[in-house]
């Protein structure tokens, strides 16, 4: 939908505690890609996230290192990768454009778009890219900077 409002998921920690993150904010660009014969043939999606630590049952220690919150920034990235997956696919399926993905097709070519087909959301070939970082931390106060890490 292009916005996004809070939501939590909990990971492990790879050391046998696990963080409870919270999706902060979020964003998503639509980017149709056209052929050159005015077909569509594939439509990116583009997702920016930001999330904080809503409540650690970890050491503190690890959990302000880069890398660290590196790997916790990719495994949100992953989660949030399959959950708009599931959603596209689900549109896809049962035709239904409740995403209002043709709405943005039209932003970008609206000739493009009313050529298209009407089974085009069944046909539609839909690729992912999902970034999340994790800006700062309610448990960690001071200690954490806005780019992740320990200041």
């Amino acid at each position: 939908m292009g916005k996004m409002g809070s939501a939590g998921v909990s990971l492990s920690d790879g050391k046998g505690g696990h963080l409870s993150l919270e999706y902060e904010s979020g964003s998503t660009e639509i980017l149709p890609r056209w052929s050159e014969d005015g077909s569509l043939e594939s439509i990116h999606v583009e997702a920016k996230l930001t999330a904080n630590l809503a409540e650690p049952n970890t050491d503190t220690l690890h959990i302000t290192d880069k890398d660290f919150l590196s790997q916790m920034e990719q495994a949100l990235s992953q989660d949030m990768e399959e959950k708009i997956t599931a959603l596209l696919s689900l549109s896809s399926s049962l035709d239904a454009d409740f995403l209002g993905l043709k709405a943005h097709l039209r932003q970008s070519d609206a000739e493009k778009t009313a050529a298209l087909n009407d089974d085009w959301l069944k046909k539609a070939i839909f690729t992912l890219e999902c970034e999340t970082k994790i800006s700062y931390t309610r448990e960690l106060g001071d200690r954490m900077s806005a780019e992740g890490g320990e200041k």
